[in-house]
């Protein structure tokens, strides 16, 4: 960066600084570099934000974006109409729903490791999958299965209760996992998705899945 690229930014930065403190709230917009692409997927090496961004957030909040942000949402590439769908969520017009198809590390040298985590592997994640936040509190409960044994042929059925605690309609992913307790030749694993179900649970009310 050089002495006048860094004028410029001071000057800006002191300018959304002032324009800051005279507002309720703060909504600022941040970017990774473009990974988009087959060619790219496999290029992520860094977590890393901008330095430049960063240097901007900083000056509006004085430490690191998780650890001072009332709330973080990723909107992925939400073209044209996306601005009016964040807007009604940051004003509560409507609930998130959405929860991560992957996993975020938490340190830059897992970025590259595969997604499926054994049992003795090491699963400090930053955000895991299925990880996501609404403005409804979910509770589960009345877990119940119908049978102990598990055989070809003779699938188990589960049964439970979820309940939207808050004031908001919620959309909320039902996801069922399983953990190994012995396997032959392979290490066991953590989590195992086996079935998943989003299921739309107004505000207040119940459903049993």
């Amino acid at each position: 960066m050089d002495t006048a690229t860094s004028t410029d930014d001071k000057h800006s930065f002191e300018a959304l600084v002032t324009l800051a403190h005279k507002s309720d709230k703060i909504v600022i917009g941040l970017n990774e570099n473009g990974h988009s692409g087959e060619h790219n997927s496999n290029m992520v090496c860094n977590l890393a934000l901008d330095a430049h961004q960063v240097v901007l957030f900083k000056h509006l909040a004085a430490t690191e974006v998780a650890g001072i942000a009332s709330a973080v949402t990723m909107t992925y590439l939400p073209d044209i109409h996306g601005g009016l769908s964040i807007a009604q969520v940051l004003y509560g017009q409507s609930s998130l729903s959405g929860c991560f198809p992957f996993t975020y590390p938490q340190h830059e040298y897992q970025a590259k490791d595969t997604i499926w985590q054994s049992q003795s592997a090491e699963y400090a994640l930053k955000l895991p999958f299925n990880f996501g936040l609404g403005y409804s509190q979910m509770v589960y409960s009345n877990l119940t299965v119908d049978s102990t044994e598990l055989r070809p042929g003779k699938p188990i059925t589960v049964r439970m209760t979820v309940c939207n605690a808050g004031t908001f309609d919620q959309h909320d992913p039902i996801m069922l996992y399983t953990a190994q307790r012995f396997c032959t030749g392979y290490e066991l694993e953590l989590f195992h998705l086996r079935k998943f179900d989003k299921v739309e649970i107004k505000a207040e009310t119940a459903k049993s899945i």
